[in-house]
């Protein structure tokens, strides 16, 4: 009998899937959505590039055929179709041919699922008897577990399916295709299929030039679609890895169990495995990993529409099913095996209802969800369309496998790029929401801290507040107990809580930032003049000035509460004018530490009981040292001095010397 030429590809199919899983594919990069731009890419290049495949095919597929024969034939080889269910399961080939009730069909046909096994009855026309090259049984789909094609004609039996060895005769291919000698009279084909999936059919007969070229481009198609299932989990697997997110990781699980699927049910693993895998083996598998998928995309589907609130009716189906799919294959232990798959395929007509019922009733999200619901609702719409379609085809709705091939082909490429984008934004609207979530938060904890600081500034200003005023209060009271008044006393002692009320001002206006410099043209020397004039005990300042005047761009009214803040501790804590004691008041050019030109006013006076103070923590609000808290003070001169100096683009520096303390100012100018 003719076989098919040696130069055909066997299991070719294997390149391409090989050379698919080295197609570029770099999710680490910077930009978050870079990732799937290139899987987006990579499914138009490949769609793109299947004319010029197939093309090359078909040339392949001619090297070496004589011109007269390489041409396609345009009369069908098969003039009609037919088909004869087996109700009792044990008719033999001599039954079959004497059976009258034969049904005869076109093309795809879909008996469901049973255990009855399905006769199909081919009429061939006649063909050359003297050609050498043969025709090509092409049976399809590639799930089928047991296939037996019957030649009575030319007295020969061939044997496939998904359960049984490669025949060596056949193509190698993904599909099942038998080498079928030519003769020069009409005659019947019979093929017998029982599968425990569903039994369903497109059997043709084929010339040999246009079987390669049909082959081959299915081949292309199915190791493209299946090799970008695998991708589109592996960009998942980067993506989860990254962020660890629960949904991300749940549609890892759920694309490697598609992928596998695919694998397997397109008839990958039948080829790879030929002669490895006992029979019967990868179909086992392959209803293993299809209760895998439906329990992996009831638990996806879960977790990815809880954020819109489904009816908790749908939510408890839902998780129902996930447990009764891995269970369903309980069901094979005891032989039930048609029945358990029957059940599984059940199972996702439910899960597409339910997703359906799910985005109709569900309440909607109380906060914003990262995917807008119009996007899931779309999606979820364009899921039940792509599976709906291979559901229909299997049961017999749809009379052709174009939607059987486009509606399984579609879910492979299409669910998992659209679930790759969709899963990338709703990372993105996260991450962003995250974002927002942190800043807000820090946001939140910054306003508590500086309510804290206010609310113990307060506290600690309303104490100071409390024990200084009570000091010049007792100097009041004590005049008026002791009889006629005491005019000087009582005027210091106003005086001094009219300070100490003035610098609680001048601090809080700081703390508001209400303390803003207005510069103008100043005469330093009149300023010092003016301000030795105000202070507590003017006779007692010794005032060092340039004789010709100095003037400045400042503000004079902060550079006034400066210097009078100086001369008045200087007064208060230095050493007291009975022991003789001056405060010298130096106005000099001067530079300061980066080589900047200004002026320097230098207050010192004789270190008085009160001691000196600690230099870590002398311009601190509200310090004041152990002995100078018997003087009435707010604690706030030496801070208001170096915030105001501040403001100014000055300095102020502590430099004590043998028995005095000594304040330099420096001002550029």
């Amino acid at each position: 009998m003719p076989k098919i030429p040696d130069n055909r590809p066997v299991k070719a199919p294997f390149k391409a899937l090989l050379h698919g899983l080295q197609l570029p594919l770099r999710p680490y990069q910077r930009h978050p959505l870079f990732s799937w731009l290139v899987a987006v890419v990579l499914v138009v290049v490949g769609l793109l590039s299947l004319p010029f495949l197939a093309a090359n095919a078909d040339a392949a597929a001619t090297q070496g055929v004589p011109a007269a024969e390489s041409h396609t034939i345009d009369v069908p080889i098969v003039q009609s179709m037919a088909w004869w269910m087996d109700r009792r399961g044990d008719a033999d080939l001599a039954t079959v041919q004497q059976a009258t009730d034969w049904t005869p069909f076109r093309g795809w046909k879909s008996w469901s699922f049973g255990p009855e096994p399905v006769w199909v009855r081919l009429r061939l026309r006649a063909g050359d008897a003297d050609s050498l090259l043969p025709w090509v049984a092409h049976i399809r789909p590639s799930y089928l577990d047991h296939l037996t094609l019957y030649d009575p004609a030319a007295g020969l039996v061939w044997h496939g399916g998904d359960a049984e060895a490669i025949d060596d005769e056949g193509m190698g291919a993904v599909t099942f295709t038998f080498s079928v000698p030519q003769m020069g009279q009409p005659r019947d084909l019979y093929l017998r299929i029982e599968s425990t999936s569903a039994r369903a059919v497109n059997a043709d007969v084929l010339t040999l030039n246009v079987a390669k070229r049909q082959v081959r481009l299915q081949e292309w198609l199915y190791g493209f679609a299946t090799t970008m299932s695998f991708i589109f989990a592996l960009w998942a697997a980067t993506q989860w890895w990254q962020s660890r997110e629960r949904v991300i990781g749940i549609f890892v699980v759920k694309q490697l169990f598609a992928a596998t699927w695919a694998f397997l049910t397109l008839g990958f693993a039948r080829v790879l495995f030929d002669g490895v895998a006992a029979p019967g083996v990868i179909s086992a598998i392959n209803n293993t990993v299809l209760a895998g998928v439906i329990a992996s995309v009831m638990w996806f589907m879960k977790n990815l529409l809880a954020v819109y609130r489904p009816r908790r009716t749908c939510v408890g189906i839902m998780s129902l099913l996930g447990v009764l799919a891995p269970a369903t294959l309980l069901l094979q232990l005891v032989g039930w095996h048609w029945q358990s798959v029957m059940l599984l395929n059940l199972y996702i007509t439910v899960l597409l209802v339910l997703l359906v019922a799910v985005m109709a009733t569900a309440k909607g999200a109380v906060t914003k969800p990262p995917i807008p619901r119009r996007w899931m609702t779309a999606y979820i719409g364009l899921y039940v369309v792509l599976n709906a379609l291979p559901m229909l085809t299997l049961l017999g709705v749809l009379g052709s496998d174009s939607e059987l091939n486009i509606g399984f082909l579609a879910y492979l490429l299409m669910d998992g790029m659209v679930m790759a984008v969709l899963l990338q934004v709703r990372a993105n609207a996260m991450r962003q929401h995250q974002q927002e979530v942190e800043q807000a938060l820090a946001v939140a904890k910054e306003k508590a801290h500086l309510e804290q600081l206010h609310r113990k500034e307060q506290g600690g200003l309303l104490a100071m507040l409390a024990h200084e005023v009570k000091t010049p209060l007792a100097t009041m009271r004590m005049w008026m107990d002791a009889g006629p008044l005491n005019r000087e006393a009582m005027e210091r002692a106003i005086s001094d809580m009219n300070r100490v009320i003035e610098r609680c001002v001048h601090a809080g206006q700081l703390s508001d930032q209400g303390l803003q410099p207005s510069p103008q043209r100043v005469n330093a020397r009149q300023l010092a003049q003016d301000v030795v004039l105000g202070c507590r005990e003017p006779a007692r300042v010794y005032l060092h000035t340039p004789p010709e005047d100095v003037f400045l761009e400042t503000d004079p009214q902060m550079l006034s509460i400066v210097l009078a803040n100086l001369l008045d501790n200087a007064c208060k804590y230095g050493a007291s004018a009975d022991s003789g004691s001056r405060i010298t008041l130096n106005l000099y050019a001067a530079s300061n530490a980066a080589g900047a030109a200004g002026w320097c006013w230098d207050v010192c006076n004789a270190q008085g009981p009160a001691g000196t103070p600690d230099a870590d923590k002398l311009f601190s609000k509200y310090y004041r040292g152990k002995q100078a808290r018997r003087q009435s003070g707010s604690g706030l001169g030496l801070y208001l001095v170096k915030s105001l100096l501040e403001l100014l683009q000055g300095d102020i520096t502590y430099e004590p010397r043998a028995g005095e303390v000594v304040f330099r100012v420096w001002l550029p100018g």
